[in-house]
């Protein structure tokens, strides 16, 4: 893309300096060819003119490769403090109550959503809400931390049967 623009530059700059040269030479002569050098003059403005365009075209091109670059440090950036965010978790980790999540290395032990919100580079703590299961409030889903408890039975009474 560029290193063609440029090698066209070049060309059309080749052009001009082989005009210039050959419009000196004619005007040197001790009786110069007026109408040769009326035809490179317009020559020369014409090669001027292509190089003009080209050097535009050129800086276009430079100006959006420097865009580009910029965009990506931006992304880089933000990649490298994503990671940076992430590597105290222990990542898709499954809990004792089947779900898999995202889990802090630390005490106390954080929960956070492992789906939507974390793709979109959001850390959502699970909220918990006395149950076994926790809520993220990112994308309204629940995930089941803790083993479902079924309620106990009672004792049958001592010496007896039901």
């Amino acid at each position: 893309m560029v290193v063609g623009e440029i090698l066209t530059t070049l060309r059309a700059a080749k052009s001009v300096s082989d005009i210039l040269k050959s419009l000196s030479e004619a005007l040197r002569k001790k009786n110069p060819d007026w109408t040769t050098a009326r035809t490179l003059a317009a020559d020369l403005q014409q090669a001027a003119y292509e190089l003009q365009s080209e050097n535009l075209t050129l800086q276009r091109q430079i100006v959006q490769l420097e865009s580009e670059k910029s965009s990506l440090k931006q992304q880089l950036a933000s990649e490298d403090a994503w990671n940076q965010r992430i590597k105290d978790l222990e990542l898709y980790v499954q809990t004792p109550g089947g779900a898999v999540v995202h889990r802090s290395k630390q005490s106390p032990q954080v929960y956070f959503c492992p789906s939507n919100c974390f793709e979109a580079h959001k850390l959502i703590p699970l909220q918990d809400h006395g149950s076994t299961s926790r809520h993220c409030q990112g994308c309204d889903k629940y995930y089941p931390i803790e083993p479902h408890r079924l309620p106990r039975q009672p004792e049958p009474p001592s010496g007896g049967y039901y």
